[in-house]
């Protein structure tokens, strides 16, 4: 059934195909699936959707699929996905998310693969997707209450692979060294943390976990250090919520350079500079821990402005430990803003009417410029973009913008148009449609 310009999948049509094991529906105009499509394929293990445009899924979409083993979704226009939506496919070995335009990954979205062997998110606007473990105290909401305590390492999107993240304590003990979230688990098994003397515990994670050579469009990162019995210095906590965090560094960043004795001149010094900055990303955790990829701090700093502030602490020569150690932070999080390649990614919506995003990462500073082509190859529009610093430019607020008019600001037809993104590195070209 592939190619065959199906536009909806109604209820129950393909009931009665008990027996089919694989269902092809690549490359049609799909758009709507609507609930108990896929009755009644209880034998069903391979399913392509790839090449449609899909924008959603119901949580139930996939329901009584029990056998499948290979789900194709590329190539569509997904900007979310429904939590949980593939927990009840524990027979699922091949997962292909890639060109769609999912900038985040909902809670669960891993739930319950416990035989997943290949994953692809590649080329979607938020890709590569943070996956971040924390730590999290479970016998008590209240972090600094009298030990012994319980604590877990948590994965709200589930794990798309087994892993395995060592564990260190300052001020304590653990029962074990290593915790363990198993695939297509959201959590590890329990730890208990035991005070030694009367100081506060901190439980740090390790280094993240490697990623498999077959899982593409995700990233690994792990957590702030979890402070147990005692609260957090008062000094680095400078929005006051309890727990140093990728908020506090905001809160500097956003008075940076102003005179004043806020809670955000962490030094009191009488003006917030970049030793505050230093102190703060040095409290969020320690160096093995990897704070650079926070998921938070990917949306909320751009690398040139981390690049800013790095240049700010050498010029301060701040040489002590502890300054050493937020300068690590900052370098990381820098690493974490700057993309590994630069290219060009699926514009947003798409098809669409009448206006367009059209994401891309920067993997180093360059001129950019995106010329729109008629099918023809007649120019539309040409976007230069200037010089622009290197980071990921995919959201609506940094990606590239189109109103779908020519350079004389008349709106042009419905059809097939094509844009090309130029740096000084590479030159790409993709594909889009209006549909009016």
């Amino acid at each position: 059934m592939a190619d065959a310009q199906l536009s909806t999948l109604a209820q129950d049509v393909f009931l009665g195909l008990s027996n089919l094991e694989s269902l092809d529906l690549d490359g049609n105009s799909l758009r709507t699936i609507e609930i108990g499509a896929f009755n009644g394929l209880s034998s069903l293990t391979s399913l392509d959707l790839c090449e449609n445009q899909l924008t959603m899924l119901q949580v139930s979409t996939f329901s009584g699929l029990n056998n499948l083993m290979h789900l194709s979704l590329d190539e569509n226009q997904f900007a979310t996905l429904p939590a949980d939506i593939f927990s009840g496919l524990s027979k699922l070995g091949h997962l292909n998310l890639s060109e769609n335009q999912l900038t985040t990954l909902p809670a669960g979205v891993f739930t319950g693969l416990s035989d997943l062997t290949y994953l692809n998110l590649q080329d979607n606007p938020g890709a590569p997707f943070t996956l971040m473990l924390e730590l999290a105290r479970t016998d008590n909401t209240n972090r600094t209450a009298a030990g012994p305590a319980t604590v877990k390492v948590k994965l709200a999107e589930g794990a798309p692979f087994e892993m395995n993240i060592s564990l260190s304590v300052e001020g304590g003990t653990l029962s074990a060294s290593t915790a363990t979230i198993a695939k297509g688990g959201t959590e590890s098994g329990a730890i208990t943390v035991t005070q030694s003397g009367i100081g506060p515990t901190t439980v740090n994670l390790g280094i993240a976990p490697t990623i498999p050579p077959d899982y593409s469009g995700i990233r690994m990162a792990v957590g702030s250090s979890l402070v147990l019995f005692g609260k957090v210095a008062a000094s680095t906590d400078v929005n006051g919520d309890g727990v140093v965090n990728i908020q506090d560094l905001v809160f500097v960043a956003a008075n940076f350079g102003k005179v004043t004795q806020t809670a955000a001149d962490v030094n009191g010094d009488g003006v917030v500079n970049i030793q505050d900055l230093v102190h703060v990303a040095e409290a969020l955790g320690n160096p093995a821990a990897a704070p650079a990829a926070h998921s938070q701090a990917l949306e909320m700093f751009t690398a040139a402005e981390v690049k800013l502030w790095l240049t700010a602490a050498v010029s301060a020569k701040l040489s002590d430990a502890k300054s050493q150690r937020g300068i690590h932070f900052l370098k990381t999080l820098l690493a974490a803003l700057t993309p590994d390649q630069t290219r060009l990614l699926p514009n947003y919506p798409n098809p669409f009417n009448p206006e367009t995003w059209i994401p891309y990462e920067l993997a180093t500073d360059t001129d950019v410029k995106i010329t729109i082509y008629a099918s023809n190859g007649v120019v539309v529009r040409t976007l230069t973009l200037g010089y622009q610093t290197a980071g990921y430019y995919t959201n609506r607020e940094r990606a590239a913008y189109w109103d779908g008019r020519n350079t004389l600001g008349e709106p042009v037809a419905s059809g097939v148009y094509l844009h090309q993104f130029e740096t000084d590195e590479i030159s790409s070209l993709r594909k889009m449609v209006i549909l009016k």
